[in-house]
């Protein structure tokens, strides 16, 4: 029933010719493992790690519905 990082398989490509690109799956989506605190700001820290971990110090942040909230929490709380 949720979506995951695959649904922006068809952009992808396009997006990479002038970005890197990192597709995520919000825990409890996708490939992810379930976890607890499934609430936006916990989504959005996870993101904010994954990020940091693969070296993101400046971000553009898009995601479809439930995404979109979180990229909006990521925008509020990443130090980039």
């Amino acid at each position: 029933i949720t979506e995951s990082r695959r649904s922006w398989h068809p952009l992808l490509h396009d997006l990479a010719r002038t970005h890197q690109v990192l597709g995520v799956d919000l825990r409890g989506h996708g490939d992810s493992e379930d976890d607890d605190g499934y609430d936006p700001v916990s989504y959005a820290a996870d993101v904010i790690e994954t990020a940091a971990s693969l070296g993101v110090t400046d971000a553009v942040v898009v995601g479809h519905s439930l995404g979109g909230l979180v990229a909006t929490a990521f925008a509020a709380t990443a130090p980039c």
